[in-house]
C-alpha cells in the first residue's frame, strides 16, 4: 500500500514538472534586458509588437525556423518563414519590434531544424488606434533578435546581487 502510494506521488511529481517546464511563446509590448516580457496580451492595437518565446531545453543547433501564419477561419496561411540563426546554447528566442503586414489573428511557430515545434503563439492584431504624425526624419522602432540561455542570466544577476551586498 505505501509503494502505490509513494508511486501515485512521484507521478503527480513528475506530471507537475513536465507542465511547469512547457515552453511558451507570448507577445508583450517590449522585452526587458532580463527577458522579461513586459505589456504581455493577446491583441494589440498596433502592427509592431514583440514577442518572446521559452523552450524547455536548449535550442542545440545554429539555427531555428520561425514562422508566421494568418488565421482565417479555420485555415492557417503562410506569411512568412525565416531560419534564424541562434546560439545552440539559448533556450529563449525572442523578436523585439516585429511588424505583422496588416490587422487579423495570426500565430508564430517556433521550429527547430529537424521540424519539431518549440513553441507557438497566436496573437490578434487589431486596427492600429489613429497615432500622431511622426516628426520629420523619425525612425520606426528598429527590429531587433534577442535570445539568452539560463546560465548567462543567472549570472547576470549573481553579479548583480554580490554588487548590491
Amino acid at each position: 500500500m505505501k509503494i502505490r502510494k509513494f508511486i501515485a506521488a512521484a507521478c503527480l511529481a513528475a506530471a507537475s514538472f513536465v507542465a511547469s517546464a512547457e515552453s511558451s511563446l507570448v507577445f508583450c509590448s517590449d522585452i526587458s534586458t532580463a527577458f522579461k516580457p513586459e505589456g504581455v496580451s493577446d491583441t494589440f492595437d498596433s502592427l509592431t509588437v514583440s514577442w518572446l518565446a521559452k523552450f524547455d531545453k536548449a535550442v542545440g543547433s545554429n539555427s531555428v525556423s520561425v514562422s508566421l501564419y494568418q488565421n482565417v477561419d479555420q485555415t492557417q496561411n503562410l506569411v512568412a518563414r525565416e531560419n534564424v540563426a541562434v546560439n545552440p546554447q539559448w533556450n529563449c528566442l525572442g523578436m523585439k519590434n516585429a511588424v505583422f503586414p496588416e490587422p487579423g489573428n495570426y500565430t508564430i511557430s517556433v521550429d527547430s531544424t529537424d521540424g519539431q515545434n518549440l513553441a507557438q503563439g497566436t496573437v490578434t492584431i487589431n486596427e492600429p488606434e489613429e497615432q500622431q504624425p511622426a516628426a520629420a526624419g523619425a525612425q520606426p522602432p528598429k527590429q531587433e533578435r534577442v535570445g539568452a540561455d539560463l546560465e548567462s542570466l543567472f549570472n547576470k544577476y549573481d553579479s548583480l546581487v554580490k554588487k548590491l551586498k
